[in-house]
């Protein structure tokens, strides 16, 4: 029994490192609901006075990207997200910016993405700044193109105010999310 299931593990990781070899196009986005703690500045005459709230977010990432060598991926991200915050705040944020990922055996993989984001409350007031992210997942190809990948994100925003640099925003958190991508 112990060598059926040495065959099978063996058969598995050559099958999956067939996907993800160089030259291999990966396209795909994930979902994924986000909860965690959030700052903001507002200013008051001279005082700027700094308020946290807890949130829930659901996003959606799509993203491409090709194989640079065997294991490592370069490529272009989006983060797409709406927001509810402790005080029936909404609003929507967008990201674009390059990311990387790189693969272990048995399809773990680690990534990394940094980009630019904008997040526009009401009709005038736009925040733009930085943002990104750090995780990990689990490739599980179904056949020999798409893999459904659940992973785990710790991700952050640090943004300012448009028309006032002085006032800033930023949160971070856990982000859990499923993607499908297709490799091809």
């Amino acid at each position: 029994m112990k060598k059926v299931w040495l065959l099978l593990t063996c058969l598995w990781s050559t099958a999956a490192m067939a996907q993800i070899s160089q030259g291999t196009i990966l396209a795909g986005g994930s979902f994924g609901i986000n909860f965690g703690k959030e700052y903001s500045e507002v200013r008051s005459g001279n005082t700027l006075v700094r308020t946290e709230q807890k949130f829930t977010e659901i996003n959606f990432n799509p993203s491409v990207g090709m194989f640079v060598s065997d294991e490592i991926a370069l490529g272009l991200a989006m983060d797409i997200f709406t927001r509810s915050v402790e005080g029936d705040h909404e609003y929507t944020t967008v990201g674009v910016g390059p990311f990387a990922r790189f693969y272990l055996p048995m399809n773990l993989f680690f990534e990394g993405y940094v980009g630019y984001a904008s997040q526009k409350f009401g009709k005038n007031t736009t925040y733009n700044g930085l943002g990104y992210s750090l995780g990990a997942g689990f490739a599980f190809f179904v056949n020999n193109h798409v893999a459904i990948e659940p992973a785990l994100r710790f991700r952050g925003y640090a943004l300012s105010n448009a028309d006032d640099k002085d006032l800033k925003q930023g949160r971070n958190g856990l982000l859990i999310g499923v993607g499908l991508q297709t490799y091809f």
